[in-house]
């Protein structure tokens, strides 16, 4: 449960307040995620492991909110109008997901092989009704423009391979690459119409580390990172909960990337370690929210 209030004030060019509100809001509502989880490692010949990873995961929430606004004069004395409006959003989503990674160590025993693969898929129902009510009935009327119904589906799927090869004592090199195939799948009913969207993701991945006698140790690593829009940037239901700044998401975004570069100089000692760098890091495709 939560309750907070706002006030707004406008000030035109004189400095002189021309128009004042308070809107308060109440809010209840529920959630629940159960989970389940499954695991599977086979080890063969040293240097030798196949790990399966499986889960499902389901989630059910509720959340009720009721605003209410008053217009004051601008002595704070009520005008007379005010406006409430309510809105119930339901949503429940559930996922799968499962993960599989396979190692080798080759026989020269300096070269290490990695493969895997993953597939993650996410299903979400969202159902938003709003309503305000009527003067001078005193009745709740649908609003329908900031009502929504609609399925949001995700399927990320991953392929995987590195190799790691052993240049001499504690000296080694890793390099691989992974690609990301990102599908999106709005089903609007409210809209009787499908947005779909997909695009794939390189992310290749490679490092160098070494350490001395002395435990200095030195690392120099590159990897391309991701981040994807959430049904947070996607979601093209209307969310008004600030009158002010009323919310409209884009279902067409597309992942941004970064390349990052990073420098590590480290020492330990038997009581203390120390770890110092440098990084750099390149981002491409930024989103970001846009006020008008």
């Amino acid at each position: 449960e939560n309750s907070n209030q706002a006030e707004y004030q406008n000030i035109n060019r004189f400095d002189e307040l021309w128009r004042l509100s308070r809107r308060r809001v109440w809010s209840n509502g529920n959630n629940y995620n159960p989970s389940l989880t499954l695991s599977y490692t086979w080890k063969g010949k040293p240097g030798e492991s196949l790990k399966i990873i499986t889960g499902y995961n389901f989630s059910s929430g509720y959340n009720d909110r009721l605003f209410y606004q008053q217009f004051f004069n601008p002595d704070f004395t009520p005008n007379g109008l005010d406006s409430t409006q309510q809105q119930l959003n339901n949503t429940k989503s559930n996922g799968h997901h499962i993960r599989v990674n396979y190692d080798k160590m080759l026989d020269n025993k300096k070269t290490f092989v990695s493969v895997g693969g993953a597939y993650n898929r996410n299903n979400n129902h969202v159902e938003v009704d709003a309503s305000f009510k009527k003067k001078p009935e005193g009745t709740m009327a649908p609003l329908d423009l900031l009502s929504n119904n609609f399925w949001f589906h995700q399927t990320i799927s991953n392929l995987r391979g590195s190799i790691k090869q052993i240049l001499g004592k504690n000296f080694s090199f890793t390099a691989g690459t992974s690609v990301e195939i990102t599908d999106l799948w709005f089903e609007l009913l409210k809209e009787n119409r499908d947005v779909k969207n997909n695009y794939p993701t390189w992310l290749p991945f490679a490092n160098i580390n070494k350490t001395w006698k002395d435990k200095f140790n030195i690392t120099f690593a590159y990897r391309r990172s991701i981040r994807r829009p959430g049904i947070g940037e996607l979601n093209p239901t209307i969310d008004f909960s600030d009158p002010y700044n009323i919310r409209v998401e884009n279902e067409k975004l597309e992942a941004s990337t970064a390349d990052n570069f990073d420098f590590v100089i480290g020492r330990t000692k038997s009581k203390y370690y120390t770890d110092n760098s440098v990084g750099s890091n390149k981002v491409k495709n930024i989103f970001n929210e846009v006020r008008p």
